[in-house]
């Protein structure tokens, strides 16, 4: 892992509302993705950026009720974004732990980004010497020249006291 300090940024790009409960977001967000890639959203999101990318995702941006949370698949705001349709949000400047995994194949994505996560949370958030930060929590997703995928997920985090 590293430690990341990133200045505010925006980000674009479709939002929907998951649900913890029961752990209906691990089956539910890979379902977005799916459903996004064959509407032609995901396209045109791509298409909106102005130059050749990856979407990536970011969560916990909103104050929802219960165990709701916000999601948006999207990437940064540029110059040359088409932000028209997609949801805007605002990103405040934070310190980030970052993680990644070893590059693998795309059908194990939604496995290996699951088993990121509960490494950050099982592994590591129990004995650093940082405090999570509630919300803003980013997954940016990346191949590799091979074709493979790799994944990081970001979260903010601050200094234990």
């Amino acid at each position: 892992y590293k430690i990341v300090n990133r200045p505010a940024f925006q980000m674009y790009g479709i939002e929907e509302i998951f649900d913890t409960a029961e752990g209906k977001n691990f089956t539910a967000i890979p379902a977005f993705w799916n459903q996004i890639r064959q509407d032609g959203r995901y396209d045109a999101l791509v298409r909106s950026s102005g130059f050749p990318c990856v979407p990536s995702s970011i969560c916990g941006y909103r104050e929802m009720e219960g165990s709701a949370f916000s999601y948006l698949i999207g990437m940064p705001l540029t110059p040359l974004s088409e932000t028209k349709d997609f949801t805007v949000i605002d990103v405040p400047a934070n310190t980030w732990a970052v993680f990644w995994n070893e590059p693998h194949r795309i059908e194990e994505t939604p496995a290996q980004l699951q088993a990121l996560i509960k490494r950050f949370y099982a592994d590591w958030l129990p004995t650093a010497d940082y405090v999570l930060l509630g919300g803003y929590d980013m997954e940016l997703y990346f191949r590799d020249a091979d074709g493979n995928c790799y994944e990081e997920i970001w979260m903010r985090v601050k200094p234990n006291q």
